[in-house]
């Protein structure tokens, strides 16, 4: 049984997701657990007795229309568990760039942290890299969803946006496998991305990447990142409700607060992540709407 933690009161948790797959989600599978709706009030049954001082970033979950980033941005704008939301406009494409102008002119655009890219290739980072002066302008945090194999790209991107704040979702995606080879060469690829002085990590999506007879434990994926890009540029995430096919938001969120030290739990739990996203410190003692 995984280890529970005592949360910090100011937690930000900055890797949610929200979803209806009766308005889309086409990537959910037939008779998954996940295929079903997670609203702000199962997000607030899962966070429990901690909601009144907890602060979540949603994260836009690949829908495939122009709704679904309005629907969170108006989310977060409705309650005050949110503390903004970090959307998927794939700025490779002039459809994508356009719908991320909508949503910076929308009422809600106050809440819009970040935008979260899929990259691959020297190509990808040439059509996201011309939006370098824009996306100063509006302040926004580039987010990545990599796989160990492919950090370099990451690096080269940070290279090209070194105004902007590039994080790194779910570890940088390490190997399933805990193969000293693949390990090392996953660690490599952080240290270079952690190289670039705008980079930071999520301790994030550990508890789903268990396969194989001998995986990465939760706890050594968060330990090896902490340890390459230090307290000050780690945060922690839960990536609810996907986490919840391995174990609890409370125990996902342990994986990474479990290899803290004293000394960097307040950078690790909320500091690092209320500089990056600017997320202004509030008074969380009142109830949340819902």
């Amino acid at each position: 049984m995984r280890a529970v933690l005592p949360l910090p009161p100011g937690l930000i948790d900055t890797h949610v997701h929200l979803w209806d797959p009766a308005r889309g989600h086409r990537w959910l599978s037939t008779g998954s657990p996940l295929n079903r709706a997670f609203d702000l009030p199962d997000l607030m049954a899962a966070v429990g007795e901690n909601h009144r001082s907890t602060t979540m970033i949603l994260v836009e979950a690949d829908r495939g229309d122009d709704g679904e980033a309005a629907d969170l941005l108006r989310t977060a704008r409705e309650h005050r568990l949110i503390g903004g939301v970090v959307v998927g406009p794939d700025l490779r494409t002039s459809a994508g760039a356009d719908l991320l102008r909508r949503l910076l002119g929308s009422p809600d655009h106050r809440y819009l942290l970040g935008v979260r890219q899929q990259i691959s290739n020297l190509r990808d980072i040439d059509l996201v890299s011309v939006h370098r002066s824009w996306l100063e302008h509006h302040q926004l945090v580039m987010e990545l969803n990599m796989r160990w194999h492919t950090l370099e790209l990451a690096a080269v991107l940070a290279r090209r946006l070194p105004e902007t704040p590039v994080v790194l979702n779910h570890c940088g995606g390490p190997p399933q496998v805990n193969r000293p080879d693949k390990v090392a060469s996953w660690t490599s690829g952080l240290a270079g991305v952690a190289a670039m002085g705008n980079t930071y990590v999520k301790l994030s999506g550990t508890l789903t990447r268990q396969f194989g007879p001998q995986p990465l434990t939760p706890l050594a994926t968060s330990r090896i990142t902490l340890d390459v890009f230090g307290p000050g540029r780690s945060m922690l995430g839960s990536d609810w409700p996907v986490c919840l096919t391995a174990g609890s938001w409370r125990e996902s969120i342990s994986a990474g607060l479990g290899v803290c030290t004293v000394d960097e739990v307040d950078l690790l739990a909320a500091g690092t992540a209320r500089s990056t996203y600017r997320i202004p410190a509030t008074d969380k003692s009142e109830a949340v709407t819902v």
